[in-house]
């Protein structure tokens, strides 16, 4: 009987060589530094993380789509559109009493008048937030509040008398409205409604901002805001 042969056992090799090993995990490497590199531009390039999300406070606030400007140290948070904000209203009464006399003759116009009184922000004026990315502490300048409309709801005449000649007519009428307008913002000006507004806001920028700002520092101007710094 003829030997049979056996098979030949060869040499195991391994799955991969030392130097493939070395080029995966160099490529691994490469790629998440890329990934990384790639992240930090985009954050750079929208102000970071931590200013889009007071942009998304700004917006929310004052219902306008903000303008980010990126400065050295910190990141700018400006209006980019012309609105107004109401922040409070109150229904207001007012009543004047019109009189005027003419050659010993004097006709007299008693009205009540109920109005709907708003009082806020002008956007017109410059409103911005300033971020430190770093201290992610936040600086908000405002121009002070003030009242922005006063609608009539309803009008009561509630005396008028025509004098023997010296008669009521739609000029008196008109003077009346005016002086009720007037004597209104007056009211509206000396009541607590301008300070209610500005503590509404900024107690309403610090809650949105609450566990992700630092300091956050709200502050109003009567003028012209003061040039951009960054916040320290």
């Amino acid at each position: 009987m003829s030997d049979v042969e056996q098979p030949r056992t060869g040499e195991r090799r391994p799955l991969i060589s030392v130097s493939g090993l070395l080029v995966f995990f160099l490529g691994v490497a490469v790629i998440l530094a890329a990934l990384m590199w790639g992240g930090r531009q985009l954050l750079g390039g929208l102000g970071g993380g931590f200013s889009n999300a007071v942009s998304g406070v700004f917006q929310a606030v004052f219902h306008v789509t903000p303008k980010t400007t990126i400065q050295s140290g910190a990141t700018v948070i400006e209006k980019a559109a012309i609105s107004e904000l109401a922040v409070t209203q109150r229904k207001m009464r007012t009543v004047v009493t019109y009189k005027q006399a003419w050659l010993g003759s004097t006709k007299v116009l008693v009205v009540q008048g109920d109005f709907l009184v708003k009082a806020g922000f002008d956007l017109n004026h410059s409103f911005r937030f300033t971020t430190n990315e770093a201290t992610r502490d936040v600086i908000v300048d405002l121009s002070r509040p003030k009242i922005l409309s006063t609608d009539f709801i309803a009008t009561e005449v509630l005396y008028s008398s025509d004098g023997i000649i010296n008669k009521l007519n739609p000029h008196d009428s008109t003077e009346v409205v005016r002086q009720m307008l007037s004597e209104t913002k007056l009211q509206a000006q000396q009541s607590d409604m301008l300070a209610e507004a500005s503590q509404q806001v900024e107690q309403r920028i610090k809650d949105m901002l609450h566990g992700t700002a630092g300091t956050v520092t709200v502050r109003f101007h009567d003028g012209p805001l003061p040039p951009a710094a960054p916040v320290p």
